[in-house]
């Protein structure tokens, strides 16, 4: 007969399943861990393609039954191979655009994206490839990762006439390397759009993105095992009309902490984070009006931790806080004005895993349902109590 706990975490997770979630879930375990980047986690692979081969022979699922049909939401990923090589597909993630850069800055989780909310935030509905292959050179992990991002609609009458397409696609390339103990990733991307239905070049566009991110550990320092992260990112919109704006954005992130335990049993992880994200709007030519925004984020602070109770049940927790700094400078025809503004943001999560050799499934809580009491209100239209995720390794 099976025991008390075990019937409950059962009972548990199958109502979790049931209930529909109305926003997007997002690799669950990282998102009870407070996005914490220091514990290593499968979403790493999306921003470091050379990372497929420790995540080998897995499928994982990400659920988030918001609805029905074209209204649901999710992703799921099958990464497979042998001795040499392995291969990644994906569907559903709407990090395409910019992975590289939204993994670096937590926009995986929830609750730690970017303040200016990024140029390439949400364009992930309208993916058509999403694959990647990795292999050794050497001793050295090697990765690829390629997405491929595209949407057009036409309507056509009854009396034969069509309305113009309006249309939109973007690649993207990472290159990941690992040089002994740091990972690399490079992230190349561009594209553009177009609506017909404006006359001329009026509503046309490019886009352009590049990221370069750094992971790395310090087994020895003072004592303790350390890890730091560095990136930069880059992003602009342009216009081919003189009458449009252009719009670009910049960011620049370094964390370092310590991490401590043994993986599989406890580990906790710590780090302090400096960030600086800017956006300006360049104006249009009859203008010259120059809108530019700044974020400023020092200190950040993440602590997570997570502790196997037995072999196959863990317990996660973690939180996150950030003083950022806001500066706005808008230059127009008749002078500049500037607002600088300081806010604090702090964010708790806690979640648990059941962890067995060939399954598993992670839960990470939606903290509102919980401080209302979902399921002493009665509400049963509303968000589930957690985020979820499942995987199947062989």
């Amino acid at each position: 007969m099976k025991s008390p706990v075990w019937r409950a975490i059962a009972l548990l997770t199958l109502v979790a399943v049931v209930m529909g979630m109305a926003s997007d879930a997002n690799a669950a375990r990282r998102s009870a861990l407070a996005g914490n980047l220091f514990i290593n986690d499968a979403d790493d692979m999306f921003a470091f393609p050379q990372l497929y081969t420790q995540y080998q022979n897995m499928a994982i699922i990400d659920f988030a039954p918001s609805s029905y049909g074209d209204d649901m939401s999710g992703n799921a990923s099958l990464i497979w191979g042998g001795e040499k090589h392995t291969i990644r597909v994906s569907t559903g993630r709407t990090d395409l655009a910019a992975r590289t850069a939204a993994w670096t800055w937590g926009q995986f989780d929830r609750g730690t994206a970017m303040p200016g909310g990024g140029l390439f935030t949400g364009l992930g509905d309208a993916q058509w490839f999403d694959f990647g292959w990795s292999t050794l050179l050497g001793d050295m992990p090697f990765g690829i990762g390629f997405s491929w991002l595209k949407d057009s609609n036409s309507f056509e009458a009854t009396d034969g006439t069509t309305d113009p397409d309006e249309s939109f696609g973007h690649y993207t390339l990472q290159v990941g390397l690992t040089p002994g103990s740091t990972q690399l990733a490079l992230e190349v991307g561009f594209g553009g759009g177009d609506d017909k239905a404006v006359p001329d070049d009026g509503a046309k566009f490019s886009t352009l993105n590049a990221a370069l991110t750094a992971r790395g550990d310090l087994e020895n320092f003072a004592g303790f095992a350390w890890r730091y992260l560095v990136g930069f990112s880059y992003g602009k919109l342009s216009p081919k009309a003189d009458t449009a704006e252009d719009y670009t954005e910049m960011a620049f992130r370094g964390s370092f902490g310590p991490v401590f335990g043994t993986p599989g049993e406890w580990e906790v992880a710590g780090y302090i984070t400096y960030d600086f994200q800017s956006y300006e709007d360049k104006g249009v030519a009859d203008t010259e009006d120059t809108v530019k925004d700044g974020y400023s984020t020092f200190p950040g602070y993440n602590l997570a931790g997570e502790y196997y109770l037995n072999n196959w049940f863990a317990f996660r927790a973690g939180v996150q806080s950030s003083f950022i700094s806001e500066k706005m400078e808008e230059d127009f025809a008749a002078g500049t004005e500037t607002d600088k503004e300081t806010n604090y943001y702090y964010m708790w999560t806690m979640g648990f895993g059941i962890d067995k050799d060939a399954w598993g499934l992670d839960f990470a809580l939606q903290e509102g349902n919980v401080h209302s009491g979902y399921f002493l209100n009665g509400d049963i239209g509303g968000d589930a109590f957690a985020y979820i995720s499942g995987w199947f390794n062989w």
